[in-house]
């Protein structure tokens, strides 16, 4: 799996959404902590952990990662829960046909919440 990282980690040191994307937020932060929990040092992985952590550092750093993200950073410890945008669980009741049901969109769409 790092190696897999590795060799789709972008020249600017980001990842993006898919192996020819450009660098995202949400791509670099989690691929960062993926390598982090399979036990990659912070300065590991021939300068592409420092490149990481730059590239995510001069992008304003890995609070702006989107909502979905900040979800899985709160499950690891790592973000406090109240940094995170609540979704109303009311919503889950309304039917499926009903635009704003959460089931029905797109999953990016909820990033921005």
């Amino acid at each position: 799996m790092r190696r897999y990282l590795y060799n789709h980690q972008n020249v600017d040191g980001g990842w993006g959404l898919h192996i020819e994307g450009s660098s995202k937020m949400f791509c670099t932060v989690l691929s960062y902590v993926t390598l982090r929990l399979l036990g990659e040092e912070m300065d590991g992985g021939d300068g592409s952990m420092e490149k990481a952590r730059k590239w995510i550092l001069d992008h304003g750093g890995a609070t702006l990662i989107p909502s979905w993200g900040k979800l899985w950073l709160s499950v690891l410890g790592v973000y406090e829960w109240s940094g995170n945008n609540p979704l109303l669980p009311e919503l889950w009741l309304l039917p499926y046909l009903f635009p704003a049901h959460p089931g029905s969109l797109f999953t990016h769409y909820l990033q921005i919440l």
